[in-house]
């Protein structure tokens, strides 16, 4: 059987990036020697951490995989580490760019260079659990009709003394039906369609080459939403595996796959938040979800007011009113469903301080759902 298992910081984008076109497309390969599955590690300067991540692909108890590293020509010693393990073992690939191009860009070439029939993302500052990719695997046979499957993520911190375990709180196996994730989208954490196992096609066909970027991020998480969306939309249901680990990185610093919106000025992340609300509402209703893309805007308005009251350096410096009246115009939010937030706030306040506090204490994972 094809797919057994076996036993044993970027550079700044340009002001209005484009989507990209002409991409090249790994060359087919023969039936008995298609990969099941395809790992997908776009890097750019990954030196430091780049041997944790490979050897933790290297190590999966499942072995028809391939890993495809596309390198955004990295000026450290990344291309010489893959080219290492490349010689070690012919499932790694190496694919190095002649000149650096926007990071959500390389995330699309690193998908079009796949050629297994499922594909998940990993980034360098990552490292899978032995069996991750034989739970994954495992979860989309046995359920034909399901969107992805996905783990969970194990999330660290690192500071001057070294790897602090944030934690990983006991979960089980878990179904999600699709409608639930789609109408709670807002209130749903720890779903990321970059560390989930989904149809290559699929994703080529749902992959945002459009994602709203007026300040020229080079990264920015409402791919990830966008993806979720149209993703759900397709197919009934999606599956949690909870011996399926991604360890991950929590640095806001210095994370290959954290926006750098907070680097923007207030008036600009309000827009570039504002921007990305419409987009997601928009692709809700091209799903045929209208009436979850409400809910989304009534949800998203709540976290701008609590927002506005819990982070007084996110304040808009032209006022509240004004910023809320730009993000009613440019998102369409009807007048109910101002007044649905308004009256919402206070609650949707307290259950932020409250999450926030049982996290600070130990009792709430950063990524848990």
């Amino acid at each position: 059987m094809p797919h057994a298992v076996a036993a044993s910081s970027y550079p700044q984008a340009p002001q209005h990036p484009l989507p990209v076109e002409g991409k090249s497309v790994a060359p087919p390969l023969p039936p008995s020697q298609q990969p099941f599955v395809s790992v997908a590690l776009p890097v750019y300067n990954g030196a430091a951490l780049m041997r944790r991540a490979l050897d933790s692909v290297l190590n999966q108890t499942y072995s028809n995989w391939e890993l495809v590293v596309h390198d955004n020509h990295s000026t450290d010693d990344t291309p010489r580490i893959v080219e290492e393990y490349a010689r070690r073992d012919r499932r790694v690939r190496h694919i190095r760019l002649p000149e650096t191009v926007p990071m959500l860009e390389n995330f699309s070439r690193t998908l079009h260079q796949t050629r297994g029939e499922w594909v998940t993302f990993m980034g360098h500052d990552d490292w899978l659990s032995q069996n991750y990719l034989a739970e994954l695997v495992e979860a989309v046979l046995a359920r034909p009709d399901v969107a992805y499957s996905f783990g969970l993520v194990h999330a660290w911190r690192l500071t001057d003394g070294g790897l602090v375990d944030l934690g990983q709180p006991p979960r089980d196996d878990l179904v999600l039906q699709s409608d639930y994730v789609l109408k709670n989208l807002y209130r749903v954490k720890g779903l990321h369609s970059y560390f989930c196992l989904a149809r290559r096609q699929d994703l080529l066909e749902c992959f945002p080459n459009d994602t709203p970027n007026p300040h020229g991020l080079d990264y920015t998480e409402c791919w990830d939403k966008l993806v979720n969306v149209k993703l759900l939309g397709r197919y009934p249901y999606s599956v949690r595996r909870s011996k399926a680990v991604c360890h991950c990185l929590d640095r806001p610093d210095q994370c290959s796959k954290r926006a750098d919106r907070e680097s923007l000025p207030r008036k600009a992340w309000f827009d570039q938040t504002v921007a990305e609300a419409s987009a997601i509402s928009r692709c809700y209703e091209q799903i045929g979800h209208a009436k979850d893309a409400r809910k989304f805007l009534v949800y998203f308005l709540m976290d701008i007011l609590s927002n506005y009251i819990l982070r007084p350096g996110r304040r808009p410096e032209d006022g509240l009113a004004a910023n809320m009246r730009r993000a009613i115009e440019v998102c369409g939010i009807r007048r109910g469903e101002v007044l649905a937030a308004l009256a919402a706030v206070p609650f949707w306040t307290l259950h932020r301080l409250a999450r926030a506090a049982g996290r600070r204490l130990g009792l709430i994972h950063p990524h848990d759902l």
